[in-house]
């Protein structure tokens, strides 16, 4: 279990600091393994069902906003 918990982190964390990566994914679904972006689709059905998630340790399904959705966005 922890050793999953790590891999979750480290995920989190490569998404957290490669968010420009993700601009020409805008409204898409992707998935983030062992630090790496492995697959994006339009659908999180079609993410799931690709062979590089289906063969991923422990993927992080993430869903890129568009830019729309990302000005929209309100921190406090």
């Amino acid at each position: 279990m922890d050793n999953m918990a790590f891999k979750v982190n480290e995920n989190h964390t490569w998404l957290a600091t490669h968010g420009r990566v993700l601009d020409k994914y805008s409204g898409k679904w992707v998935a983030i393994d062992q630090s790496k972006l492995i697959a994006s689709a339009d659908t999180l059905k079609e993410l799931d069902e690709m062979p590089q998630v289906k063969t991923a340790r422990h993927p992080l399904f993430f869903l890129v906003p568009t830019e729309e959705e990302t000005s929209s966005i309100l921190i406090l």
